[in-house]
């Protein structure tokens, strides 16, 4: 039997993925304006009986998004759909922030191409290579200090970030925001400034940053982990509120 796969695209920028009919070796991959990539799994989660469910959340915001298994291909957009920029981390997507704007991205690439001088001779001899990742800064407007502050907190966790651009438009422009490739990337330092000017409050976290690789560790926690092992395993609220201080660590579950 065929495999199949449904996606369903969500408001928040998350993708719901449906396999069927799989074989075991199958691989779920995922192609966009960002390149081809294998869509990121629990440890230890894979096809079981022909079936996988998972929630993708590294989709590109902008244009076409191709997933794929085997024979079977599904094809979502987001165009439209998500009007902010997406701040996440990916091994532990809960971790996310969408920030009211960005208000700029500046960046440089440098030359992997090196240069030699040999005695004697009045050019240098070269050895050709490509632009570098890009580093540089970035600047959210968020509206609030505890806005801020749970923006900062996405930096804090000691974790690869991936800013997710979006095809909305610039409030304060009209304008449309311009493609932009996704940003995995580290953060150098991270500065969070009140716009004293404004009397709305507004508050502007600026970001020095590095780009790498995109990380290929799967995703945090305990695959399978639900509210009823929290129930099982745990005799009061207190308890468990104790052992997990966050939802986010409630979340990952077993493996903290």
């Amino acid at each position: 039997m065929p495999a199949t796969l449904t996606a369903t695209a969500s408001p928040d920028g998350s993708v719901l993925l449906i396999v069927g009919g799989a074989a075991t070796d199958d691989k779920l991959m995922r192609s966009d304006r960002n390149g081809t990539a294998p869509v990121r799994l629990f440890p230890n989660q894979g096809i079981i009986d022909g079936g996988l469910l998972v929630t993708d959340n590294e989709a590109s915001l902008m244009g076409q998004v191709v997933y794929s298994i085997g024979t079977a291909s599904q094809t979502i957009t987001f165009d439209g759909q998500v009007l902010t920029d997406i701040l996440l981390t990916p091994v532990l997507p809960q971790n996310r922030n969408f920030p009211l704007l960005t208000l700029e991205h500046s960046y440089g690439r440098p030359s992997t191409s090196t240069k030699h001088q040999v005695i004697n001779r009045p050019d240098k001899l070269a050895a050709l290579g490509p632009l570098g990742y890009r580093s540089g800064s970035l600047s959210f407007l968020v509206a609030s200090a505890s806005m801020a502050t749970e923006l900062e907190a996405i930096y804090d966790k000691g974790e690869v970030v991936l800013l997710r651009f979006s095809t909305g438009t610039n409030p304060l422009t009209g304008e449309q925001y311009p493609a932009e490739r996704d940003l995995y990337h580290l953060s150098d330092d991270v500065r969070v400034n009140r716009d004293r000017e404004s009397a709305s409050g507004f508050y502007k976290v600026d970001v020095n940053y590095t780009e790498i690789r995109r990380p290929s560790s799967p995703l945090a926690g305990s695959f399978g982990w639900t509210y009823n092992d929290v129930r099982d395993q745990f005799a009061s609220y207190d308890e468990v509120a104790m052992i997990f201080p966050t939802y986010n660590d409630l979340a990952v579950g077993g493996d903290q």
